[in-house]
């Protein structure tokens, strides 16, 4: 109800990146089904406040979805206001214990109480970017003949049992993120308390 109108919201900072900041309420509305979390898109405009601070912005609410990304999400741009209010505040992070029902928690600081499985690193080179699931993911037509209602339904279940986890920079890393002790990161590796902040991107995109 508030895309394209022009609102003050205040939230404290949970994590930075190239272009801008998610910000989070940290009392919560103790509604499950509404996101306390919000990104704030500031293109290239620096910003001096940090994670911890409070601030208090004003700026127009959208719905923008990435380009190659499967769904949008909430933001503010074109902000008018950054204000730091005060400093040293903490967000205590959301646990979820699945990939399901992320909607609930865009945008938010949270935390995966189970173990996730490495699926895909095609990405992490070029983009920092790994692609998690609960447990390893089967290819359809490995088991079903191909646009078979089998091979669908598996391929939908697949397709809703995956998180990227980036590094948040959204260009060619410097130093590849996440290796292991040797150096290397497989298909198969096991992720444990993973935390971060939920976002909708794309892919192998920004």
């Amino acid at each position: 109800p508030y895309d394209n109108t022009v609102q003050t919201t205040e939230g404290v900072i949970t994590h930075k990146v190239g272009t801008g900041f998610f910000m989070q309420d940290a009392a919560g509305d103790n509604l499950e089904a509404s996101s306390d979390g919000i990104f704030v898109y500031m293109g290239n405009t620096p910003v001096s406040a940090n994670v911890g601070d409070l601030v208090r912005v004003t700026g127009t609410v959208t719905e923008y979805t990435p380009i190659a990304a499967t769904r949008s999400y909430t933001e503010m741009k074109d902000t008018t206001s950054v204000l730091v209010r005060s400093s040293g505040h903490a967000v205590t992070p959301t646990n979820i214990d699945s990939l399901a029902g992320l909607a609930q928690v865009e945008g938010m600081l949270v935390n995966f109480t189970s173990t996730l499985t490495v699926n895909q690193t095609a990405y992490l080179g070029a983009r920092g970017e790994l692609t998690l699931a609960v447990g390893r993911r089967e290819t359809p037509t490995n088991r079903y003949r191909p646009n078979t209602p089998d091979a669908l339904a598996m391929a939908a279940a697949n397709e809703a049992n995956q998180i990227v986890l980036d590094d948040s920079i959204f260009v060619t890393p410097t130093v590849i993120p996440y290796i292991g002790a040797d150096s290397t990161v497989r298909a198969g590796d096991s992720v444990t308390g993973l935390t971060g902040v939920i976002d909708f991107g794309a892919i192998g995109g920004g």
